[in-house]
C-alpha cells in the first residue's frame, strides 16, 4: 500500500474489487483514503460480483457512505455482475490503483 501513498496529492485514484461481495474491502479502503484527505480528490472504483443482490448491497453503501465524506466530490462506482473465471463483459481499460482480491480463492 506504501505507492499509493506516493501519488501525487489531489490525483485520482482508480481500484478493482474482484468478487466484491457487499463492497466491504472497498469501503475499508475508501476509509483509509478518508484519513489520508490530500492524496485524492476523486475515486472510482470498478467491483465485480457473480451475485446481482451483493452488487446492489455495495451500491448502497457506497452511495451511504461517499455521502459521508463530503470531501470526495467525484467519487464512483461502476458494478459488473460476472464471473471472475470468464473476462468481464465491462469495459477495464486503463491502469488501476489498487486491486483488491478478497476472499476470492474459495469461490472459485
Amino acid at each position: 500500500m506504501t505507492g499509493i501513498f506516493l501519488m501525487p496529492s489531489g490525483a485520482r485514484t482508480r481500484g478493482r474489487d474482484g468478487g466484491c461481495g457487499p463492497g466491504t474491502g472497498s469501503l475499508g479502503f475508501l476509509s483509509l483514503l478518508a484519513d489520508r484527505t490530500a492524496l485524492t480528490e476523486s475515486l472510482e472504483c470498478v467491483a465485480l460480483d457473480s451475485a446481482k443482490a451483493n452488487l446492489q448491497v455495495a451500491e448502497d453503501l457506497f452511495r451511504r457512505y461517499s455521502c459521508a465524506l463530503k470531501r470526495y466530490q467525484d467519487f464512483t462506482l461502476r458494478t459488473c455482475q460476472t464471473e471472475l473465471s470468464h473476462s468481464p463483459s465491462l469495459n477495464l481499460d486503463g491502469q488501476f490503483d489498487f486491486v483488491i482480491f478478497g476472499n476470492v480463492l474459495n469461490e472459485l
